[in-house]
């Protein structure tokens, strides 16, 4: 599916699901011996995604709380 798909399911279900979703995205990045084309899809999904969160559609400001949260770890496993 493509970047914009899953920003667009991830904005639709924010209210019951953003901080379920924030950990799913962030562990997507953890995972080994990921290829730097799969790295950069990710985070341009979780920037797509910490941009939409002022959108004002319900639930969606749960993803900058959840995400500032557990995005230092996942860019220190980055690297």
């Amino acid at each position: 599916s493509s970047v914009l798909e899953a920003m667009a399911h991830c904005m639709e279900h924010a209210g019951r699901k953003a901080a379920v979703f924030a950990k799913v995205l962030v562990r997507a990045l953890e995972m080994p011996d990921l290829a730097s084309d799969a790295v950069a899809a990710r985070l341009f999904l979780l920037n797509d995604v910490l941009f939409n969160s002022a959108s004002g559609a319900p639930g969606a400001a749960r993803y900058r709380s959840s995400l500032e949260e557990l995005l230092p770890d996942a860019f220190e496993h980055l690297g």
